[in-house]
């Protein structure tokens, strides 16, 4: 198996390592799909240790995004259909660091010079068999 083969493993290392920055708009958009008032989302999900108008960070909880859901080995956006830019952007990789650490963290696995994920026959195979689940 290569890298360039490799989607999303929703591992939560970029949740957990990173905070969204959110707008006012980007705010009313994901309160209104959890069907709550702007303040209520502000309240429940917003850092209050940032002070610039207008711009928010969706705080941690217990070590990752407050919007994730933790679902076995899958950590799954709570609001992914309206999730922020700031989200959007995050490109998957096996060639990012975040994401050769939740290869290695959940399947033991690594990436090889040559880019191919290695690791023993039965986490690879365990791999194989959740892509094919999530896919």
């Amino acid at each position: 198996m290569t890298i360039d083969e490799i989607p999303c493993l929703r591992c939560g290392t970029c949740c957990s390592l990173y905070q969204p920055l959110v707008t006012d708009e980007e705010s009313q958009r994901i309160a209104d799909y959890l069907g709550m008032p702007l303040k209520t989302f502000w309240e429940q999900y917003a850092d209050t240790r940032w002070p610039i108008p207008g711009k928010h960070l969706i705080k941690h909880e217990d070590g990752h995004c407050a919007l994730m859901q933790i679902e076995g080995k899958q950590h799954l956006c709570m609001v992914h259909l309206v999730k922020p830019d700031d989200c959007r952007e995050w490109q998957e990789s096996l060639e990012k660091k975040e994401c050769k650490k939740g290869l290695l963290d959940q399947w033991n696995l690594t990436v090889s010079e040559d880019k191919t994920i290695v690791g023993e026959a039965e986490d690879q195979k365990r791999l194989a068999n959740y892509l094919e689940e999530i896919a």
